[in-house]
């Protein structure tokens, strides 16, 4: 029987308005408002709104729409789903970590956890036993110094590589960590452009797609999961792609480590030693195996946003670079490289990158959280399942804290050398647990660089300086836009010890 135009429009304005009841926000309790925010459009809401627009600065637009309207914490809403931004340490603290029993979930992310397969990735799992067994494992088995030897090693090699051919510095980066990152946490080595590399490039922008507007539909309308999954792959047939990246990240790192005729010292293999003794047999995942690749994931992408920026950092700051050298040339002198031994003398160092850390977040605006119940903060009512986005951005950009924030100044932490720009790594109960051993690796990393090169502003064929780009991706992770620079030896014999670097006492600390 075939429908006429009145059936016919009866039935899309009967589908409209099921998808709108879908999608209507929930409202506030009576006299507890909602904070301060555009009013919304039905369906959509905030979509407009939002500052898609600002590119990598959108969490400087967040902090502006706050001052506008006087308030640190700020509501939106979109596709159904309240968002929640918070733009000072006040409010973050007071939060997501006093009130961390509230705010430690995460969103459901059902694309890319369950569409995508990334189930396994500790840092966008739900708030319960699964995180807990993961996050236990880490501390059981992850400690910063043991590692040293394997995070001295890689920055050896990154002296070397950047000899060979300087203006391919980033891709130096990444292989850095990601070489790092599998000697860690597998035992393996990896050459340059090896299928390691290419798959944590992959994954990451798995991540990013996953997480873009694209990925709120599946959220907003749960009921989306339970429909045939050929209609799921032809709705996200891109997705149906990463989910092998997503696989192979979990398992054939696993396997190289595991099919080694003599298995080097690795988290892996301590995972797997302590397991087989009857650790983690409660556990609701094969820890021993997801663990390595939780590190390989972070390891392999967060860092290298951060070991880019610096050689941003250095051809914008020739005087910030200087005195760092001088540090080292007093401490360390000219005729060895420096290593962990000689952290605590170097001082400036140690804030040059924490100050990395604080002027270009890798996470702008961290991981959000999900709010686990309805509750009210100064006043204004923020419901369950809101996402809850901490802008460290903002917070690491207080001009009441950090004056002239857009200047990258290292000495901002001599004062106080215990000071650490924790809202970089997240907050509460979720901030990222390698914090410490972020700030190590870059630490040798960074030091070895300053002691052998010179990084200046890149010059065109009329000798003049090309400043460079000061331009960031807008994805959950932030990495800079390709900028160029020049990298040199400081001095013949810089040179010498960077050609006899693998000859160095990796071990020394």
């Amino acid at each position: 029987m075939e429908l006429s135009t009145t059936q016919w429009t009866a039935v899309s304005l009967g589908g409209l308005a099921l998808v709108y009841l879908a999608l209507k926000p929930s409202s506030s309790p009576k006299g507890v408002p909602f904070p301060p925010g555009p009013r919304g459009l039905p369906i959509v809401g905030n979509l407009f709104d939002l500052p898609w627009k600002e590119g990598w600065m959108i969490p400087v637009a967040y902090r502006d729409i706050g001052r506008q309207l006087k308030s640190d914490v700020l509501h939106f809403t979109l596709l159904g789903k309240h968002i929640i931004v918070l733009n000072s340490k006040e409010a973050t603290h007071e939060l997501l970590e006093v009130r961390s029993g509230k705010y430690s979930d995460r969103p459901r992310l059902n694309l890319l956890r369950h569409i995508m397969g990334l189930d396994w990735l500790a840092a966008i799992m739900p708030y319960g036993n699964d995180w807990r067994d993961m996050r236990r494992a880490y501390h059981m088995n992850f400690g910063v110094v043991e590692h040293r030897g394997a995070e001295t090693k890689a920055a050896r090699a990154l002296l070397r590589d950047l000899l060979a051919a300087p203006a391919d510095f980033a891709a130096h980066c990444r292989h850095l960590m990601t070489a790092t990152t599998l000697d860690t946490a597998y035992g393996l080595d990896v050459q340059h452009g090896d299928k390691y590399t290419q798959l944590g490039a992959s994954v990451l922008n798995a991540v990013v797609y996953g997480t873009s507007v694209l990925a709120l539909v599946p959220d907003a309308i749960p009921s989306l999961m339970h429909i045939p999954h050929v209609i799921l792959r032809t709705l996200y047939w891109k997705s149906w792609g990463y989910r092998r990246s997503i696989s192979d990240m979990l398992n054939l790192p696993w396997k190289a480590a595991t099919e080694q005729e003599e298995p080097r010292e690795s988290v892996a293999a301590t995972v797997k030693k302590l397991q087989a003794e009857g650790y983690y047999h409660d556990a609701a995942q094969d820890v021993a195996k997801r663990l390595p690749a939780n590190i390989f994931f972070s390891g392999a992408n967060t860092s290298v946003s951060s070991a880019t920026t610096f050689f941003l950092a250095m051809a914008k700051y020739p005087e910030v670079q200087r005195r760092a050298q001088e540090e080292i040339d007093r401490v360390v002198g000219t005729d060895r490289l420096p290593t962990f031994a000689d952290e605590a003398d170097l001082p400036y160092v140690n804030g040059l990158v924490k100050e990395i850390f604080r002027w270009r977040p890798t996470a702008p605006l961290a991981i959000p959280h999900a709010s686990m119940e309805d509750d009210t903060y100064n006043g204004l009512f923020i419901p369950k399942d809101a996402l809850v986005i901490g802008n460290s951005w903002a917070i690491l950009h207080d001009e009441k804290v950090y004056p002239d924030p857009e200047r990258f100044e290292p000495e901002r932490w001599l004062k106080n050398e215990k000071d650490f720009p924790e809202a970089a790594f997240g907050h509460g109960r979720r901030q990222c647990p390698a914090k410490y051993f972020a700030r190590e690796w870059l630490f040798i990393t960074f030091a070895s660089i300053l002691a052998t090169y010179n990084v200046s502003k890149a010059v065109d064929a009329k000798g003049k300086e090309i400043e460079p780009v000061d331009d960031y991706s807008a994805t959950l992770f932030s990495y800079p836009a390709p900028f160029q620079c020049r990298i040199e030896p400081r001095s013949e014999a810089a040179r010498r010890l960077i050609e006899t670097s693998d000859e160095e006492d990796l071990f020394a600390a």
